[in-house]
């Protein structure tokens, strides 16, 4: 404004004295101290939220390292409290196997990870790779807390920290939880009528668990079938599908890793001698039912007990007696769990690298109030 009255007392000096005294005058002058006050104020509003946010974003901090460190707690003790039928397994077995088969594993799992994070590409959000395999390693901890729910809650808060909404990172994680269980479902169903088709028809809920989850691989189901329970609470719908193309590199990632898991039980189980191409079935289909069930089952840490015995029961027709099937089973979950501890570790020493981009993330930074 003061700009203008410049241009207009060059057209008219008579208008410009009146503007001058109008600067100099009481009346300006309150009004430039006034503005200086609101200009103090405000930058006091903004040092004080900003000083709040610092100390929400470091108790947020806190609490994740707190966390971090209570899975850690569960994931260890969950070696340490079977480590005498683990040394009697490793009597009877040798070490060699347990190393051939840890290789193995780390596969298994590290193409589970690779499966969630084309998901989530599917979903438009690019955490970027190093960052994404931070979330998942490190909330895969969780599992061995009661309850599946904690590698979701953790992966949805970390991939909120950076800048993913929730409700996006609960549809990947439910949507690799389907495509998962399926693909396992499907391989183990084919293995186990190649390793013991006469027993085939006590497992008839393959085809029931099938009918259910097999609609839901279509890229738009799920995310309506979410978008319908957001509703149904009273939250804004996701609103997104997953690309199809993404939604098949998924469920090959899928396949990977129940073959990879199958292999890794087969060289634990070949320690007792040589086995069949009907063995190596019953040990894929053995993995694919044990841990889909597991997997399923919400109040067991990790699948702890069903899938145990599950494993079990499928291995009698592999293994001689219930010593070398006690063996193989207690070894084949200690693996899995130096397995999860490694990836993790690994995943929290290495550096997150460039700030990761989201379509379907918020703007703000994190800990703002979002929709997600």
């Amino acid at each position: 404004m003061h700009a203008m009255g410049h241009v207009n007392a060059a057209e008219e000096p008579g208008l410009g004295n009146r503007g001058d005294a109008a600067d100099d005058g009481p009346i300006g002058g309150a009004a430039a101290h006034d503005g200086s006050a609101q200009d103090t104020t405000a930058e006091s509003a903004v040092e004080g939220a900003g000083a709040v946010r610092g100390r929400l974003d470091r108790r947020r901090a806190t609490a994740g390292v707190a966390v971090i460190v209570v899975v850690a707690i569960a994931a260890g003790w969950a070696l340490f409290s079977q480590r005498k039928a683990f040394i009697a397994g490793v009597r009877v077995m040798g070490y060699l196997p347990l190393l051939v088969s840890l290789p193995v594993a780390i596969v298994a799992v590290f193409a589970t990870f690779l499966s969630w994070n084309e998901v989530l590409l599917g979903l438009d959000v690019r955490l970027g790779f190093r960052s994404a395999a931070k979330v998942f390693f490190v909330s895969q901890l969780g599992k061995y807390l009661p309850g599946s729910v904690w590698p979701v809650a953790l992966q949805m808060q970390a991939g909120y920290e950076r800048g993913a909404k929730r409700r996006t990172m609960l549809a990947a994680n439910l949507i690799t939880l389907v495509l998962n269980c399926t693909v396992g479902l499907i391989i183990g169903g084919l293995s186990l009528s190649v390793a013991q088709p006469k027993v085939l028809g006590h497992y008839w809920w393959f085809g029931f668990a099938l009918l259910i989850l097999l609609p839901l691989l279509h890229p738009r189901a799920l995310p309506k079938l979410i978008d319908l329970l957001y509703g149904l609470i009273g939250k804004e719908p996701l609103g997104e599908s997953v690309r199809p193309a993404s939604m098949l590199r998924s469920m090959g990632w899928c396949a990977l890793c129940w073959f990879a898991l199958g292999i890794h039980l087969a060289i634990l189980c070949a320690a007792f001698g040589p086995l069949s191409a009907a063995d190596i079935a019953g040990c894929l289909a053995a993995m694919a039912l044990a841990v889909t069930l597991g997997v399923l089952f919400i109040p067991a840490p990790a699948g702890a007990g069903i899938r145990d015995v599950t494993l079990g029961v499928v291995l009698g027709s592999v293994l001689a007696n219930g010593g070398q099937i006690l063996a193989v089973v207690v070894a084949s979950r200690l693996v899995l769990v130096v397995t999860d501890l490694l990836l993790a570790l690994i995943a929290a020493v290495v550096p997150s690298g460039a700030k990761p981009t989201a379509s379907g993330s918020v703007s703000q930074a994190p800990g703002q109030p979002t929709d997600g």
